[in-house]
């Protein structure tokens, strides 16, 4: 038996901003499921209004017991597959005839009241969801729309951006659009912050001001804070693009970098991988510090630090697509046997030595499991100013990279 499911948005305007064919499949619905505030616009209707059922997920068997094949409607916000429930709802009502009806989004709301061109803008919510990530993915747009709630503020964003330095920005708060308490505002992050209320329907805009911040890939040592007395310890940066070209990390990998030090590879895989994550794993205190105020410095909010040794900091962690071993306390073995059982199908892991005891450990395990691997010995020159007059060559530590990719059918 099929019943035929309507999903229609709304807005905060109710009834008057309704097309005339979601109107009339409301009118004509034998049940209407929404939230309490999109069912108030009918309250006063005959017609058969139900709230929704908590948990949402309900939905599905209440409308699985109804008997007789019926028209039904779902209130949603907007547009229902702009950061709403339309795609959920789609695949959990997928045995129906579904059908989505979209309103205007609170995006193209906010565009149209305050005439701003949004083809080129970054999109985000912060409904319901982590603001870890937000400052490395804004990092590389202009123009922002972002939706927030009760935890993530209008306040706390403004907050979250001056912790990391990043006050740059001309912010519109746009209060309840389309609704009777509709209220639009400028502001600077100051002023952001030290608002005392606003509306509990709310998105900001984001416009830079100034161009864009210019961002090397692969930054120089010099970039980074380190660890005292050991300042060179950190990896190169001619390592470092040799790794990230072996890694080929996407923008929505997860991605571990065991070893972290001062988070030079944590930080730069981290913007590449701007819409997903970095695990950093670091036990020295000291590093620890430089490696947060290093991600704090150029904007890589997506790592996450763990302080501890690995294996073990890692063995509750999810599973991951890529991984970076710059350092192993003695537990190769061990770190290894822990990354082939996280890395995803065609997932890669990359293993940097110094030491020969080190490339002969990696070696041996990876011949011993018949584990199939590239490895290359990477040996840099950089050319130094001799007196003023000439130039010679100052050698760094060769370094082994071993690259491993995952392969199902020998590991599971």
């Amino acid at each position: 038996m099929k019943h035929k499911i309507s999903i229609i948005g709304m807005t905060e305007s109710g009834c008057i901003d309704l097309p005339a064919r979601s109107f009339n499949r409301i009118q004509e619905a034998s049940l209407i499921f929404g939230s309490a505030s999109s069912l108030g616009f009918f309250a006063e209707q005959n017609l058969n209004l139900k709230p929704f059922p908590k948990p949402l997920s309900d939905l599905k068997s209440l409308i699985d017991a109804i008997d007789e094949p019926s028209s039904i409607v779902i209130l949603a916000s907007g547009d229902p597959l702009c950061y709403g429930i339309g795609s959920w709802l789609h695949t959990l009502l997928q045995d129906y005839d579904c059908q989505i009806i979209p309103n205007l989004s609170s995006i193209q709301l906010a565009a149209a009241k305050t005439g701003t061109p949004w083809q080129n803008a970054l999109l985000l919510s912060l409904h319901g969801r982590s603001i870890q990530g937000f400052m490395t993915k804004v990092q590389r747009h202009s123009l922002v729309f972002c939706l927030t709630d009760n935890v993530n503020t209008p306040q706390a964003i403004a907050d979250y951006m001056e912790s990391y330095q990043d006050t740059s920005w001309e912010i519109t708060l746009c209060e309840n659009l389309s609704g009777p308490e509709e209220k639009i505002s400028s502001h600077d992050c100051s002023s952001l912050r030290q608002l005392a209320h606003c509306h509990r329907q709310n998105l900001l805009i984001l416009q830079r001001q100034g161009p864009l911040p210019k961002r090397q890939a692969i930054l120089s040592e010099e970039a980074y804070a380190k660890r005292l007395p050991k300042k060179g310890l950190i990896t190169k940066r001619e390592i470092r693009a040799i790794s990230f070209m072996n890694l080929n990390i996407q923008p929505e990998d997860r991605v571990w970098d065991i070893g972290a030090g001062s988070g030079a590879v944590s930080i730069e895989a981290a913007h590449l991988a701007y819409n997903g994550s970095v695990t950093a794993v670091e036990c020295h205190e000291e590093s620890l510090q430089h490696l947060e105020d290093n991600c704090r410095t150029h904007k890589a909010d997506n790592v996450l630090v763990l302080a501890g040794e690995a294996p073990y900091v890692l063995q509750d962690q999810p599973s991951v697509d890529k991984i970076f071993i710059g350092g192993s306390r003695g537990k190769l073995e061990a770190i290894l046997d822990l990354c082939l059982k996280k890395i995803h199908k065609d997932g890669i892991i990359v293993v940097n030595t110094v030491t020969l005891e080190n490339t002969n450990e990696v070696v041996t395990y990876l011949n011993t499991r018949g584990i199939p691997f590239e490895s290359q010995l990477i040996q840099i020159s950089r050319g130094k100013d001799l007196a003023g007059k000439f130039h010679r060559y100052d050698a760094l530590n060769p370094i082994h990279c071993f690259t491993i990719k995952k392969d199902i059918s020998h590991h599971e």
